[in-house]
């Protein structure tokens, strides 16, 4: 992301801005949902998304990444205090319902809803916990210390 405003290059999986006059200034995550159009849709009807006619002319039905060589796989990169751990979507898809885990000393439970592709992520008081969704590639890029949750059955 680029400001404009400030002349700052932000990073977003870095959660900074890494140029410019904003350089080392935090960002926050905002509340965001990992799920289907149709479930979001169907919760929030009121929801307007943006037009492809965007004046430009751009494929937007074509991924631009597809034909990297990297590992396209979905994982939640979940935060608590200055801790990091990611928990890819395969992982969780394994586990027949919640899944409880500690991070930095706080207790969270995170579902994944395979039918609707919604993961919910809350401290075990129902808190909201700070995670966003992205490529385990560019997450283990950005967050290499960062353990990797694997299911076990027991």
């Amino acid at each position: 992301m680029y400001d404009r405003k400030s002349n700052s290059l932000w990073s977003q999986m870095g959660m900074e801005a890494v140029a410019g006059k904003m350089a080392g200034t935090a960002l926050s995550i905002l509340p965001a949902e990992h799920t289907t159009w149709e479930d979001w849709k169907n919760r929030h009807p009121e929801t307007l998304v943006l037009s492809f006619n965007t004046g430009y002319r751009r494929d937007y039905s074509r991924d631009p990444y597809r034909d990297f060589p990297m590992n396209r796989g979905e994982a939640a990169a979940v935060f608590a205090g200055d801790s990091v751990k990611l928990y890819p979507l395969k992982e969780l898809q394994k586990a027949p319902g919640e899944i409880s885990d500690a991070l930095a000393g706080v207790r969270v439970k995170l579902h994944y809803d395979r039918k609707l592709h919604r993961l919910v992520v809350k401290e075990t008081s129902g808190q909201p916990v700070n995670y966003f969704v992205a490529f385990l590639a560019d997450l283990r890029a950005f967050y290499p210390d960062a353990p990797i949750y694997r299911y076990r059955r027991d």
